[in-house]
């Protein structure tokens, strides 16, 4: 392979992994994309990664951990139990029972790990548990220090936990959109406008749909 070239060897396993990360993501936003095929490829990833020898453990590992070198993977994991939440029902129920240990960290993307645990609880009917992770998430995205797409990922955050039901600390606004605009004119506008206008409580395949609508596959 290419990344085996490089001269540290580090360094091409870790660019080798978010190679590897980027092209599941993509196998798992495919339209006929057969969910045990995803299951099997994301299995043989996530325990060449971790190390682990099971699913399950390697759900335990993840949740108690905040290295920076398995963000991305933690990322990928949350992100396939919100897509087929039906298919990893059981890894879902492993990683919440997991909750007391899950820690976090400020870096990207942290945010999207924060929503994503909140999606899991509204998967779970537990609103207030929701709640307080989908605040979480919104607070790490909206924060001063970084620039205009994490804000716009901030919005996106606002108005998901809106559909979602989430009555999060603050809300989506014209106000905030508008101000997007000028500082991203090339952002997906419309798409959010529209997620916007998403009725609550809407189809789990409706909001992921507008959610990518929203979001380029790597940051969704």
């Amino acid at each position: 392979m290419l990344f085996a070239r490089l001269s540290d060897p580090d360094q091409a396993e870790k660019e080798a992994a978010q190679t590897q990360i980027y092209r599941l993501i993509a196998l798992m936003d495919h339209p006929h994309i057969i969910p045990d095929v995803l299951s099997r490829e994301l299995s043989k990833h996530l325990l060449k990664i971790t190390g682990e020898k099971t699913l399950f453990a390697v759900t335990h590992a993840l949740a108690s951990c905040a290295k920076p070198v398995r963000r991305f993977t933690h990322h990928l994991f949350l992100r396939t139990l919100v897509n087929y939440p039906e298919t990893f029902s059981a890894e879902r129920h492993a990683y919440l029972q997991q909750a007391t240990n899950w820690k976090h960290q400020e870096d990207y993307p942290w945010p999207h790990i924060e929503a994503y645990r909140a999606w899991l609880w509204v998967l779970e009917n537990e609103p207030k548990q929701a709640l307080k992770h989908m605040n979480a998430a919104i607070a790490l995205a909206e924060h001063h220090a970084y620039g205009p797409i994490m804000h716009w990922i901030a919005e996106v955050l606002r108005t998901l936990a809106q559909v979602l039901g989430l009555q999060t600390h603050t809300l989506p606004t014209q106000t905030e959109r508008m101000r997007l605009q000028q500082t991203l004119k090339m952002a997906p506008h419309t798409a959010l406008a529209e997620f916007n206008c998403l009725e609550q409580h809407s189809a789990h395949a409706h909001v992921r749909a507008a959610m990518k609508h929203c979001l380029p596959f790597n940051f969704c």
